[in-house]
């Protein structure tokens, strides 16, 4: 069981631990989730993402919804999704690190995460 997720760069309980923040009713970036439900397979890709956020299992999905994969399948891709996920929050928590570096805090907490790839954005250009 721990290779299942040691294959995708998570132990059990970061695994946990992000399903756990994907479920929380305060969960403010379902657009991330969602694009990394995306890159870990486009064809079911908002399944995967209401099975993470609703903490719903393959039984219950397949019922509702056609699912063209098997259960190992299936949760294979939910975990591939949730290592994406996982890199991309890595990769914010760097990004505001090297903004708080250069910004004043006060301005960076003031900051939108769309307004922060701007600066990015900008940083990397020049």
């Amino acid at each position: 069981m721990t290779a299942r997720y040691n294959n995708y760069g998570l132990t059990r309980q970061e695994f946990k631990k992000l399903c756990d923040f994907c479920q929380d009713k305060d969960f403010k970036l379902q657009d991330l989730l969602l694009e990394s439900a995306k890159e870990s397979n486009k064809e079911i890709a908002e399944i995967i993402f209401e099975s993470i956020v609703g903490n719903l299992s393959y039984e219950r999905l397949s019922g509702r919804y056609y699912i063209p994969y098997d259960k190992g399948s299936f949760y294979g891709y939910r975990r591939m999704c949730l290592a994406i996920f996982k890199t991309k929050m890595d990769g914010i928590v760097v990004n505001k690190k090297i903004l708080s570096d250069s910004l004043n805090v006060k301005e960076w907490r003031r900051m939108t995460e769309s307004e922060a790839s701007k600066v990015l954005n900008m940083i990397e250009t020049h």
